[in-house]
């Protein structure tokens, strides 16, 4: 892996962001055995570096406050990731049943993936929340968010485990087959962040972020993402990249209420078309 921000990102930096270029991690190995997806790591499933994610965005906080270190590994066609957070105070429990979504506003952990490494904006990335615990004593739910097919998680197996006793964190856990990425992986290119939001509150917002290329744009930036070599992997021919499914309804504000009703009735009489015009 190379450390985010390398000599290929096109990003622009400001006095916010680390120094560079970062120290490049070696290749993650490929594991003997697939990893078992329980949200802890077992002998010899991710053989390869931690990477130590940095403050990225909102409150600074400590290591007993908020920090995490993340692993990645490879069997055959599928990545796995595994991270571990530390955390003093646990977020808003959501309920996975109907709000498996927008994973910001709690404790989660969110895994980005650019194939191909050469995206200017997440619609040709792969990118996906994981919430580590959610309301009525269920586990660990996940959604894609802002990416290339936004919606659930199909296909993508993700597992928690959360401290019991006195809270202190949790980890999670994730396997990605890398045919849900929106065009073939490139071995060489590949590029990720992993990210994680800590709350520490019951009202549903976020406090601090952490990022494992904490530049600016982390979250929505492809180009300061780090490479993520695959040593030996062979990608499938014949695999086109899908075109992006967005949700463009969500953006028409004629369909939301809430802007129908901040919208001045004489504002929009005055915005008729005069009769007789087509």
């Amino acid at each position: 892996m190379t450390g985010p921000g390398g000599p290929a990102c096109r990003g622009s930096r400001t006095a916010r962001n680390p120094p560079t270029p970062y120290a490049p991690p070696p290749p993650p190995p490929r594991a003997a055995k697939a990893p078992v997806v329980d949200g802890t790591a077992g002998p010899g499933e991710y053989p390869g570096p931690e990477l130590r994610l940095g403050h990225w965005e909102g409150a600074e906080c400590g290591p007993a406050d908020c920090s995490a270190t993340a692993r990645i590994t490879r069997h055959r066609d599928d990545l796995y990731v595994l991270v571990r957070v530390t955390d003093d105070k646990r977020g808003t429990a959501l309920d996975a049943r109907d709000d498996c979504k927008r994973h910001w506003r709690t404790d989660a952990v969110e895994i980005a993936l650019d194939p191909r490494g050469r995206s200017d904006d997440t619609s040709t990335t792969f990118k996906a929340g994981i919430l580590p615990f959610t309301s009525h004593g269920g586990g660990a739910c996940a959604a894609r968010d802002a990416d290339n097919h936004q919606g659930p998680a199909r296909g993508m197996t993700v597992a928690s485990t959360v401290t019991a006793g006195p809270y202190t964190g949790y980890t999670v856990e994730a396997r990605i087959p890398l045919e849900l990425l929106p065009a073939t992986a490139d071995p060489e290119r590949l590029t990720a962040n992993i990210l994680v939001y800590d709350s520490d509150t019951q009202d549903r917002t976020g406090k601090s972020r952490l990022a494992w290329a904490s530049y600016t744009g982390a979250q929505a930036d492809p180009y300061v993402w780090g490479t993520v070599r695959l040593p030996g992997y062979v990608p499938p021919s014949g695999r086109p990249p899908r075109s992006a499914t967005l949700p463009l309804d969500a953006a028409r504000s004629a369909d939301s209420r809430a802007s129908v009703e901040q919208f001045p009735p004489h504002r929009s009489a005055a915005r008729r078309r005069p009769a007789g015009l087509t």
